[in-house]
């Protein structure tokens, strides 16, 4: 991968290339993912280099006659509207005509995007844009760099066709690295972000995420545990000592999104990735790829949740309780553990306190991956008329205002559509709406999914929020900050884009569990490995296989309808599934990566 991005960047003295990355297992493979973000004065140098409406585009008209451009997107849940209501889109169309453009923006979306998506590319009938929803590694070998179907985006990422994208590659290498392809071509359009850190650093891939009540401590004279003994005695102390005023039953443990699981596997030893919740997916342990339910540790694992599960520390209802349940059961305060992505549904969030991620059996290295400052794809047909045109709308995204009028709308009484009030921003950097303030949105992001955008990640939100807060006259006071790497030793620098307090629910939760996970954060994080179409075939052949089995065979040890003596024999069931074959494809596809890190 080194080379190809060394041929890549020598072909861009020339014709002017670069590119960008993905989400899941659409991210790429290359380098390091350490971020290398500029500091404060270079980013106002890329801005006053970067042209925020049409400027350095070439002064060849792109299209000469009226042009339909055709947009596949997905929205998010609770959002009552048809995507072709939204503003953006709207506002995209009026962009374009004060380029000299006559562009009809065609906006359809799906509420299945990953079925719709594979059935457009199973039969070659893409729309010009698939918008922000992602894109694979083994679909981009495939439909890109084998069949063709997907467009290269390599011709158009340069100072000329697209200079906003060019220079944010030029900032952040490792979005650029990430997303090559196994010919050297770039398929999609990565959402880009700033590495974080502090409280912020959170926002970006965190998982570790188990907090416990100090209150509750207190009244069990206990400590916050520093291993799995200690821990499995606090939950049984709140189970036995904890009494509700309500009458209500005490659950010791409750968790969402497999908050649980994944503090358990990071305390086994297991990095490189948001870590699945039985284990199935490859990650870091000692420095070589795994899959961490055919390890050792697989049995220390199950005996933990085995046990949790037959004592009563977890719900009864563990293996079928759904997020609104989980939230519902925080809110009513019958938990002392908390695995959640925040404390903002907990009755008093000051009380809550994340545990540290501790040593369990043999585990050595505690390593927690820090997420990437890449998201994302937006990705385009091959079959398109217009991809210069696609480029042009595109690279507007990356640019200051591009990113600001599609993450947030135009400032309040700006918008040249007379469509909505628009935004302002408050002394604290807050951005905010008049709907907002008036109680019929909790916070700006619901509003924005509403009436603005359509998904999230898309562009570049980070340049954008700046760009709105210095048009709202408090521009964001970004100090500099740094944090060592538990497994390289390098600096991992980033911003402190947020001035977050114990204050409220938002501000606390950051603050503590980034005390607690701070000593234990890495930037060597998994890309997706782009692999050949056999071995892409052969991979999801296995996993299709392996992921079902790992999964019910789980569930059932955590339950008692397996016995755990029989673990072993479940791993050899593994074996004859070949998943043996799965880790060497994998290991051998991350050779180069982890040679980067590792003798």
């Amino acid at each position: 991968m080194k080379r190809c991005l060394a041929i890549l960047l020598a072909a861009m003295l020339v014709a002017g290339c670069l590119t960008g990355c993905g989400q899941n297992d659409g991210q790429g493979s290359g380098q390091t993912q350490q971020s290398s973000q500029q500091d404060e004065s270079s980013q106002e140098q890329s801005r006053e280099q970067e042209p925020s409406s049409g400027e350095g585009t070439s002064k060849t008209p792109i299209v000469t006659e009226p042009v339909t451009v055709s947009i596949l997107t997905c929205r998010h849940e609770g959002t009552t509207n048809g995507a072709d209501e939204l503003w953006f889109f709207k506002y995209l169309e009026y962009w374009l005509s004060e380029q000299g453009y006559d562009v009809t923006i065609d906006v359809q979306q799906t509420e299945e995007p990953e079925t719709a998506i594979q059935l457009m590319l199973n039969t070659n009938s893409l729309p010009d844009l698939v918008w922000g929803a992602g894109i694979n590694a083994t679909n981009m070998v495939k439909y890109g760099a084998t069949e063709h179907i997907i467009l290269d985006w390599t011709p158009y990422i340069n100072e000329e066709t697209m200079p906003n994208l060019h220079s944010a590659f030029q900032a952040d290498a490792s979005a650029l690295d990430a997303n090559i392809c196994i010919d050297g071509g770039i398929y999609g359009l990565p959402y880009l972000s700033m590495r974080q850190v502090g409280g912020p650093m959170l926002t970006f891939g965190m998982v570790d995420r188990c907090y416990v009540n100090s209150t509750w401590l207190k009244q069990c004279d206990l400590e916050i545990p520093a291993n799995i003994e200690e821990f499995l005695d606090m939950l049984r102390a709140f189970k036995e000592k904890i009494t509700l005023e309500n009458g209500d039953e005490v659950i010791p443990l409750i968790e969402n999104a497999n908050f649980f699981e994944k503090f358990l596997w990071t305390c086994l030893g297991f990095y490189g990735n948001d870590l699945s919740k039985y284990g199935n997916s490859v990650a870091i342990k000692d420095g070589e790829i795994v899959v961490p339910a055919y390890t050792e540790q697989y049995k220390v694992f199950m005996e933990i949740l085995n046990t949790c599960y037959s004592e009563g520390l977890i719900s009864p209802d563990y293996f079928t309780m759904d997020s609104t349940t989980a939230t519902g059961l925080a809110q009513a305060g019958v938990c002392g553990v908390l695995c959640d992505w925040t404390l903002g549904n907990t009755p008093d969030y000051a009380e809550w306190v994340e545990i540290p991620p501790f040593p369990i059996g043999d585990t050595d290295e505690i390593a927690i991956s820090l997420g990437n400052t890449y998201g994302a794809l937006t990705w385009a047909s091959a079959g398109t008329e217009h991809p210069e045109l696609l480029a042009l709308i595109m690279d507007y995204l990356y640019s200051p205002e591009g990113a600001m009028l599609y993450n947030y709308g135009p400032q309040e009484g700006q918008d040249p559509l007379g469509l909505v009030d628009g935004f302002t921003v408050k002394e604290d950097g807050t951005i905010t709406t008049k709907l907002v303030e008036e109680g019929k949105f909790p916070v700006f992001q619901d509003y924005a999914r509403q009436y603005i955008y359509s998904w999230d990640y898309v562009g570049y939100m980070v340049r954008g929020r700046e760009y709105a807060r210095e048009l709202g006259g408090y521009p964001t006071q970004a100090s500099d900050y740094s944090i060592t790497d538990v497994i390289t030793g390098q600096a991992i620098n980033g911003k402190a884009m947020t001035n977050y307090t114990h204050d409220n629910a938002d501000g606390h939760w950051r603050l503590v569990s980034a005390d607690a996970v701070e000593p234990y954060l890495t930037a060597i994080r998994l890309p997706a490995a782009f692999v050949d179409e056999e071995d892409a075939i052969r991979l999801s052949d296995i996993s299709s296989v392996t992921d079902n089995h790992i999964d019910a065979e789980s569930a059932k040890f955590a339950s008692g309808l397996r016995p755990l003596n029989e673990i072993d024999a479940f791993q050899e069931e593994l074996k004859g599934m070949n998943i043996e074959d799965l880790l060497e494809i994998n290991r051998k596809a991350y050779s180069t990566f982890l040679s980067g890190y590792f003798d």
